[in-house]
């Protein structure tokens, strides 16, 4: 067996083997549409940003993007991070900052919002939880020393 780097002559079987790869995805949802070899056509990813204010002070803020992956039938929101000053937590701004979120990606044609939270950050667990955020997949990692 040899590995060696993929060149443009492998374009075609990278695309065939995606989408043997996204065929077997559809079976846990239908959410996937074929890979296309030509992807200059995808849109650049759109930040989304908001901010929660007392008075002129910022006390939190939450941030996203949408993007418009080659192999989904629809635009996605990534929600990268949200984040509340200690001393304002737990008054309901966190929620209220997501929920700005979730309505403007709508506005944008987004019909799903996906994010990834440290199994360990247990407020950020009930913060997803309360919201109604459900797990559907498990992302794992392995050091490499």
């Amino acid at each position: 067996m040899n590995i060696q780097p993929a060149t443009d002559k492998d374009k075609s079987y990278i695309t065939h083997a995606s989408n043997a790869i996204l065929a077997h995805h559809q079976v846990f949802d239908n959410f996937y549409r074929p890979v296309v070899e030509n992807i200059s056509d995808t849109q650049p990813s759109k930040k989304i940003q908001f901010v929660a204010k007392k008075g002129e002070k910022l006390i939190g803020f939450v941030v996203g993007v949408i993007t418009y992956p080659i192999d989904r039938s629809a635009p996605v929101a990534v929600l990268q991070g949200v984040w509340v000053e200690e001393e304002f937590r737990n008054q309901g701004i966190a929620h209220a900052l997501v929920v700005e979120f979730e309505h403007k990606v709508q506005v944008e044609g987004v019909y799903r919002v996906e994010l990834f939270v440290d199994i360990r950050n247990k407020s950020g667990q009930e913060l997803w939880d309360s919201g109604g955020y459900e797990v559907y997949q498990e992302r794992r990692y392995k050091k490499l020393t």
